[in-house]
């Protein structure tokens, strides 16, 4: 439940940061925190509560990370051009994860 908590939560976040180019939404603040930001910030929390009551702070932030940006690359390569950089990013943060997990 966690995992796919922190998943929605990247995308949510994604599209908050790119919906004014991608479907030029121009919300105020106001509009953001009324629409998107209490629900982000109840699973984001839930979620992190959720891996620290599993998990130690290093592997939790560790799977936060590569969670987010496995998301974030997703949608960026899907939505704009594909980028080799990119995917060399979520190797990386794969490895981190794993060595985080020692």
């Amino acid at each position: 439940m966690e995992y796919a908590l922190i998943l929605l939560s990247g995308v949510l976040f994604w599209f908050k940061s790119n919906s004014k180019i991608l479907f030029g939404l121009n919300w105020s603040p106001w509009e953001w925190w009324l629409y998107t930001g209490l629900i982000s910030n109840y699973m984001s929390l839930y979620a992190w509560w959720g891996l620290m009551s599993k998990y130690d702070v290093w592997f939790a932030t560790a799977v936060w990370v590569l969670l987010t940006t496995t998301a974030e690359v997703i949608l960026n390569c899907t939505y704009f051009e594909f980028n080799y950089i990119k995917l060399v990013g979520v190797v990386l943060c794969v490895i981190g994860t794993f060595i985080a997990s020692l």
